[in-house]
């Protein structure tokens, strides 16, 4: 496995990567304004004391397109603190930055600027917070414009894609990094489709391949995702921002890994939000890696719970069923806090108060009692008591259709969809 290869000092490439920071999140709550900066701020900390060679992110820096002047220089202030050091840039990069970064006055990387001191330089492509609709200009340009990052993958083409890679090379380590920024999931879709995203290397035998991409993972229609398929078969390792839940280990798919950090901040009361965060610390050698997760250890606690009238043990027919079940939510409640209590006394860096999230299924004939009143209970306990319960309507079942070639109805239905779509876009366009 590649998790067990030696590592050597002098051709070791070590990133510590991270996804979906959204600073800004949030930012006027008394309660939650801080969370996204306390967790960035965690993640340079991390990058600094293990010495790598530069930050990977995944898009979405910001939560905001046009994030507010305080988010901005919190920002920048972050990146000076912790980037702009004595540590020694150790890698060469080799790639042509006229290409590389042909959207800025400045053709090369911050840690080749005689006037800068960057001592772990950042990487990263912009997401779909990050959204550059309009001038063709985000906030992340600015940082860039500054020194204080290196944005790239930008693209103008909206029929084509053409990926060229940064070219990284440590010892006898060569990196092809490979990314681009956020494109509309369908748009994406059909250029994939049509071959129209290419991905020249000259040399793909004897680097290792990592792409970088911000685009929906999960399927939610037939074309607003982008299929594991449509990856390029050459590549190493994906790392896959967008998606908010973490998986813990890189996925083996046939030909590559795939890794998806997830976020460094809740930004919705999700199940797929709750539970630790992590960034990773990734190593190259050759053309094997390693990868190690690391817990952050700033972010609030969130608690996701999902609860039906069955798991309360409160018969369905019993007088006052309502007052019975929310009775039973405020116990649980209290015994999630008392959960999150002891793990605060061990991790002390922590926001006090947690999020908590409980999702209660009923049916219709149950008569709801106020979310509002409910959560007044826990105001000063909890970071969210206004919407710290929702409730679920169960939905008549309806028969399903087991006899139909789902492969073939979905290509059926996808291929008038892009037809469809790219009249549409023509007519936007002109």
């Amino acid at each position: 496995l590649k998790y067990k290869l030696k590592m050597t000092k002098e051709s070791k490439i070590s990133i510590l990567v991270a996804t979906d920071i959204h600073l800004g999140f949030e930012e006027r709550s008394l309660i939650r304004g801080d969370d996204s900066f306390k967790t960035f701020e965690e993640v340079l900390s991390i990058a600094q004391r293990k010495k790598v060679d530069f930050i990977l992110l995944g898009g979405d820096l910001f939560h905001d397109n046009k994030p507010s002047r305080s988010t901005v220089y919190r920002c920048m202030e972050l990146i000076r603190k912790y980037c702009f050091c004595d540590h020694q840039v150790k890698f060469q990069l080799l790639s042509n930055g006229e290409v590389d970064f042909y959207h800025s006055a400045f053709k090369h990387a911050n840690f080749q600027d005689s006037h800068l001191k960057v001592g772990i330089p950042i990487f990263t492509i912009y997401g779909n917070h990050d959204d550059i609709s309009g001038n063709g200009l985000c906030a992340v340009d600015c940082l860039h414009a500054c020194g204080l990052v290196n944005l790239f993958g930008k693209h103008e083409g909206i029929e084509e894609l053409n990926v060229v890679p940064l070219i990284v090379k440590k010892g006898s380590t060569k990196l092809a990094l490979y990314g681009f920024g956020n494109v509309r999931d369908e748009r994406l879709h059909r250029m994939f489709s049509k071959g129209k995203v290419t991905f020249p290397s000259e040399d793909a035998e004897s680097c290792f391949n990592l792409f970088v991409i911000h685009q929906n993972r999960a399927q939610h229609s037939l074309t607003n995702y982008i299929p594991i398929t449509f990856i390029p078969e050459m590549m190493d390792l994906v790392i896959w921002g967008h998606e908010h839940k973490p998986l813990p280990d890189p996925e083996w798919h046939e030909k590559f890994y795939v890794m998806q950090p997830g976020s460094t901040v809740a930004t919705s009361l999700s199940d797929g939000e709750a539970g630790p965060k992590y960034c990773y610390l990734l190593h190259i050698v050759g053309k094997e890696f390693c990868s190690e997760k690391i817990e952050l250890t700033t972010n609030r606690l969130f608690h996701f719970e999902d609860i039906t009238l069955d798991n309360t043990g409160i018969p369905p027919d019993s007088a006052d069923l309502e007052k019975k079940v929310e009775k039973y939510c405020v116990q649980h409640v209290e015994s999630l806090l008392e959960k999150c209590k002891l793990t605060l006394e061990e991790e002390m860096d922590r926001p006090l108060l947690p999020l908590i999230r409980l999702r209660l299924h009923v049916n219709h004939e149950f008569k709801k009692f106020s979310v509002k009143q409910f959560g007044k209970q826990f105001v000063d306990r909890v970071a969210n008591p206004m919407d710290l319960l929702i409730f679920v309507t169960k939905r008549d079942s309806v028969p399903t259709l087991t006899a139909v070639d789902k492969k073939l109805l979905s290509a059926a239905v996808r291929k008038t969809s892009q037809e469809a779509c790219e009249r549409i876009e023509a007519v936007v366009i002109m």
